[in-house]
Parts: structure tokens; sequence; C-alpha cells
């Protein structure tokens, strides 16, 4: 018998900009949630993942443990479809698509205002350009 039903929670997924979409992270739920059951001696069910919209995907979870019971809804809000439409798959487009930004920066005073704020912004803000300038001097 299952512990009394303590607390439900519904939670929105958004992912990064990836395009991995709601296949990848519902599978990844789930054999963590495995995992973690393991090791906290819980009982853990996730039920199969299914389409709520076009762009919404979900799947329930009920966790039982020391007396506690918990149900979720988790919501997976797609827009991968938005991430296709702007993910390129060649790194040399990427880059070169890229160059106009760094140089508006550059020129722009960009990099200037990321070193008087802070060292630390500075230097990440320009290792891809320092990176981009160090590969076209090997392959030049």
């Amino acid at each position: 018998m299952s512990a009394p039903l303590l607390h439900t929670r519904r939670v929105h997924y958004i992912s990064g900009f990836d395009p991995r979409g709601a296949r990848y992270y519902g599978e990844l739920y789930r054999t963590e949630a495995q995992k973690q059951s393991r090791l906290n001696q819980a009982s853990v069910q996730v039920a199969k993942r299914h389409k709520r919209s076009s762009s919404v995907s979900a799947w329930e979870v009920r966790a039982d443990w020391q007396g506690h019971s918990v149900h979720t809804d988790y919501e997976f809000l797609g827009w991968d479809d938005l991430v296709r439409e702007h993910w390129t798959p060649s790194l040399w487009k990427t880059v070169l698509g890229s160059l106009p930004l760094y140089f508006h920066h550059l020129f722009g005073g960009g990099y200037l205002r990321a070193h008087t704020l802070s060292r630390n912004a500075f230097f990440t803000t320009t290792l891809p350009l320092t990176y981009l300038l160090l590969l076209g001097g090997m392959v030049g």
C-alpha cells in the first residue's frame, strides 16, 4: 500500500538552446529516477511520455519514501523547432557568421566596457575571438 498523497506539483521544463527535445529528457529523467530510487530506497514510478499538444510533452511521476508520497506532473515545453531553425550544422558557417559580431564589439567598444566591468568578463568575451585568430594563424 502506498503512503497517503501529501504533495502534488507541476513542473514546467524548458530546455536551453538544445535540439535534443522531450524524448531525450524524458528518458534521462526515467534512468536518473531509477538510480535515485535505489539510492534513497524509495519507490518511484515514471509514466510513459505523451504529447499534450504539438509543443508540449508530459510524463507523471509518483514517488513514495519514508511515509511520504509525491505526485509530479512534468511538462516539457518544446521549442526545438525554433532552435532547429537557427541551428547551424556547419562549424565554419557559425564561425563566419559570428565575425561581424566580434568586429562590432571590438570596434564599438564592447570589449573595452567588458574589461572595465570585470577582467574575467573581458577574458571570457575575448576567448572565442582569440581562438579564431590563433586557428587562422595555424591554418594560414
